[in-house]
């Protein structure tokens, strides 16, 4: 799967956030959950609305890069963006495929729209 990892050095300032939770797109949802939860973009394709427990998020092992479950804290605005989801989805965010969204080139396409200069 994929290749080997790089590490980044590269850090979004706070403009860059700024524009980037203003940003309107079809899975602006999920872009600002991720900056809310600072998880990864597979774990949050993949949650349930059964994995939300009042204010956590259950990840499953199964849904988790390094294969241990775990739980998420959930900020009041990370619920309210929870429950602002179409709650008849089985998945919160719809569906989870590997190439439906992606960080990377989703933040990169709106840094390149707002101007954002690459890393």
């Amino acid at each position: 799967m994929g290749g080997a990892e790089t590490s980044r050095d590269r850090v979004l300032t706070d403009e860059e956030l700024r524009r980037l939770w203003q940003a309107s797109a079809p899975h602006t949802p999920l872009l600002r959950f991720l900056l809310l939860t600072g998880q990864r973009i597979g774990e949050a394709q993949r949650a349930t609305w059964s994995h939300v427990l009042g204010d956590r998020w259950h990840i499953p092992k199964e849904h988790s890069k390094n294969h241990r479950a775990r739980w998420v804290a959930l900020s009041r605005q990370a619920l309210a963006l929870l429950h602002a989801q179409d709650a008849s989805r089985e998945r919160i965010f719809g569906t989870a495929t590997d190439t439906g969204v992606q960080a990377p080139p989703l933040v990169r396409a709106r840094a390149d729209l707002d101007g954002i200069p690459p890393a």
